[in-house]
């Protein structure tokens, strides 16, 4: 099935809008036009760009740039901005144990210069058969989008980790802020968190990257993997504001958090720093009656195991057994097939014991 990208515009604050127009000039040149994102430049030019791939995912696709010099009343020839290689739907993951991901692209221009664009995408480096599922990559393009740079590569993990789920805004300075899912927390590479870098020199390098989120999302099995596929950030002079899809309450919800990165500062975030203990704390909500979240520390890489143990000593169910590096982590256990009563969690490692009770009820 092909489909094309169309351009609609309210000039009268959303009250009307003009009839739709089709802005891409080709038939999709792999399957579909997919992750449209329109951007209004300063000078009122407007920029859309937009992916061209197959739903499935995990082939060539393709990504293109189109411009308006009167404010979308007419479109000039579209832009191939390059080629990629598109994440898989299911990166890296046994069944019912991933997220559905897209490559759709991010879009940011410069509040004082509609000269330098900028679009991010996660992309897969290695393709079908390496080990590494997505990393982030910003393109950068200083005459208004007619010719683009190579790829950067924003992610600083080193690791074949799965980076998805990009956004980025521009500030106005000039510096570009990204976010994105990020799974190098976790050894299995299915836990994650949200990560933060910036680039203060146009997009040729980014800055060491920063954990958004305060402890690691534990990743949510779900048979069909929705997981939303976008997240989103805006910035002001000196604040960074993301929103993002956190599953670590056992459900999908909406976080957010804003936080200060003064230009010329180091990029540290201080109330973010790895943990200097392990810890278990107690769980929440506790009695309960089907799930409750488990949260704890670990201030160094470890292997770790939780268990839970009813009032006679007996194993019910093991949480954790593997190698975890260190943060903040939070499980999710689900009683349904637990009988009421007392039980107790423990969190066991080589250099750490911790035991807390909790009470099941229906």
């Amino acid at each position: 099935m092909n489909s094309d990208v169309y351009f609609s515009a309210s000039y009268n604050g959303g009250v009307s809008f003009t009839a739709p127009q089709r802005i891409s000039d080709l038939a999709p040149t792999v399957s579909q036009c997919v992750g449209q994102v329109p951007k209004a430049a300063p000078n009122g030019d407007v920029y859309v760009v937009w992916g061209d791939f197959p739903l499935s995912g995990h082939t060539t696709g393709y990504l293109f740039f189109d411009r308006s010099t009167n404010g979308g009343t007419t479109w000039g020839t579209d832009v191939l901005i390059d080629s990629f290689f598109v994440v898989p739907r299911f990166p890296n993951a046994p069944s019912n144990n991933s997220f559905y991901v897209r490559s759709y692209p991010t879009l940011g221009v410069d509040p004082q210069n509609s000269n330098d664009v900028y679009v991010g995408v996660a992309a897969d480096p290695d393709g079908i058969g390496g080990p590494d599922d997505g990393d982030i990559f910003l393109w950068a393009s200083h005459n208004g989008g007619a010719t683009w740079g190579l790829p950067v590569l924003v992610n600083d993990d080193g690791l074949p980790c799965g980076q998805f789920q990009p956004w980025l805004d521009v500030r106005w300075d000039g510096a570009i802020d990204i976010v994105w899912l990020d799974r190098r927390v976790d050894f299995n590479d299915e836990d994650f968190e949200i990560m933060f870098a910036r680039s203060t020199d146009g997009g040729n390098t980014f800055s060491p990257n920063i954990p958004v989120s305060d402890t690691i999302i534990p990743l949510l099995p779900d048979p069909n993997g929705w997981m939303g596929e976008y997240i989103g950030i805006d910035v002001d002079s000196a604040t960074a504001y993301i929103a993002w899809t956190d599953t670590r309450l056992g459900d999908r919800d909406i976080f957010f958090d804003a936080f200060s990165l003064p230009t010329g500062t180091p990029m540290v975030r201080t109330d973010r720093q790895a943990p200097q203990v392990f810890s278990l704390s107690q769980n929440y909500p506790n009695p309960f009656r089907n799930s409750t979240i488990i949260q704890y520390a670990l201030p160094q890489n470890c292997n770790v195991r939780l268990e839970v143990y009813n009032t006679a000593g007996q194993r019910v169910i093991v949480l954790v057994d593997r190698e975890e590096r260190a943060g903040y982590r939070s499980v999710r256990l689900d009683t349904n097939l637990m009988s009421p009563g007392v039980y107790f969690y423990k969190l066991r490692t080589s250099d750490f014991l911790a035991s807390k009770k909790f009470i099941v009820i229906r």
